[in-house]
């Protein structure tokens, strides 16, 4: 079944839930707390995505002590939020975009993640959900054009996208294990 309803974390995750379960057995009834928790994990995450590669408009950018500082910090926030072989793939981004900042013509300064919605909220186990539907992804960047000039930049776009929430024990938090996702039509750069 299709929902294309676009929820925000607390109590409409629950509503949208509780009507998915209805008839499910009284275990199942315990898997929607913690499908909900996955959710706001997961919308959390990918909030936290758009931000983590962004630095100060205006500060050290250029001193390589300090993006390795900035770094280790935000690497240490990925580790909050993902894990696996996501949390490689975001650490690998991660380093990617320090570098661009550090070659002085590219500044992504802050973003955001909104406008969440699911068609498939799964419970493969009582750690493990899967998710799919869309969201839009906002983004704030500086790059130079070709005569040196800072040029704002501030794209949105949807992004449909699979991924798997897990935790390790029941008494982890939930971090992002996969995430694929590719531009919905109409909405590429």
């Amino acid at each position: 079944m299709k929902h294309r309803l676009p929820l925000t974390t607390g109590l409409a995750t629950i509503v949208f839930l509780a009507t998915n379960m209805i008839g499910a057995s009284a275990g199942d009834h315990v898997r929607l707390t913690d499908q909900a928790a996955a959710i706001t994990a997961f919308e959390h995450a990918m909030s936290a995505r758009q931000t983590i590669n962004s630095v100060p408009s205006s500060g050290r950018v250029s001193d390589a002590a300090y993006l390795r500082e900035l770094g280790s910090e935000r690497e240490t926030t990925l580790r909050r939020l993902f894990g696996g072989a996501q949390l490689e793939a975001e650490a690998r981004a991660l380093r990617a975009a320090l570098g661009l900042i550090a070659g002085g013509n590219f500044r992504p300064v802050g973003g955001s993640a909104d406008a969440f919605s699911f068609s498939s909220v799964k419970s493969v186990s009582a750690d493990k959900v899967q998710l799919t539907e869309a969201f839009v992804a906002h983004s704030t960047m500086y790059e130079k054009d070709g005569r040196g000039t800072w040029v704002r930049e501030t794209p949105s776009n949807k992004l449909n996208f699979s991924a798997t929430v897990e935790r390790f024990s029941s008494s982890d938090p939930w971090r992002v294990t996969a995430f694929d996702s590719d531009f919905a039509p109409g909405s590429e750069p």
